[in-house]
C-alpha cells in the first residue's frame, strides 16, 4: 500500500480547519500527567484517527488522546503516530503556537509526515520528509515573517 504526503497534507490541514471551529471555545482540564487537553484535542484526534486509518486500513495508529491505539496488522510495519493538537496549552489560551501533527512510521523509521498551523494565512505547512532529512541536523529552526517552525531528523518524528 502506498500513502502520497498530498493526502496526508490534505487531512492534516482539515484537522486544522476542525480545530478552528473550537479555537477559543473550549475548556481546559488537566491530566493525571499535568498536561492541558480541551475536547477540541478529542475530536480532531477522532478526525484524524478515522481519515488516517482509512486511507491505510491495515497501518497501525498510536494517538495521545484515544484509547483507539492499535498495532499494524499481521505482516505490516508501518503506523501512523498523531498529536492532534501539538501545543494544546497555547491552544487553549487562545495563543496561535499550535499544530495537528501525523507521522507516517515504517517500524522506528518516520518516512512521512505533515503538521499545520492553521491560523497563519496561507496555513504554514511543515513536512519533514526522509528526501530532506540529510538537510536537517537534530533540530533546524527555520524562521520567516510569522512564524517558527521546528524540524526534527528522521528518527524522531516530532513535530
Amino acid at each position: 500500500m502506498s500513502v502520497e504526503i498530498a493526502d496526508i497534507k490534505q487531512i492534516v490541514e482539515e484537522a486544522g480547519q476542525l480545530a478552528l471551529l473550537y479555537y477559543g471555545k473550549v475548556t481546559k482540564s488537566i491530566k493525571a500527567d499535568l498536561s492541558v487537553v480541551s475536547e477540541a484535542d478529542e475530536a480532531v484526534e477522532d478526525f484524524l484517527r478515522l481519515s488516517l486509518t482509512s486511507l491505510a486500513p491495515g497501518y497501525g495508529y498510536i494517538g495521545e488522546e484515544t484509547d483507539g491505539s492499535r498495532p499494524p496488522a499481521p505482516g505490516e510495519t508501518h503506523a501512523w503516530v498523531v498529536d492532534a493538537l501539538d501545543g494544546s496549552r497555547a491552544f487553549v489560551a487562545g495563543m496561535p503556537l499550535w499544530m495537528p501533527a501525523a507521522c507516517l512510521m515504517d517500524g522506528n523509521r518516520p518516512i512521512a509526515g505533515a503538521a499545520v498551523n492553521p491560523v497563519e494565512h496561507p496555513p504554514d505547512f511543515v513536512v519533514p520528509r526522509p528526501a530532506v532529512g540529510h538537510l536537517l541536523q537534530d533540530r533546524d529552526v527555520v524562521h520567516d515573517s510569522n512564524v517558527v517552525k521546528f524540524l526534527w531528523k528522521p528518527g524522531s518524528c516530532g513535530m
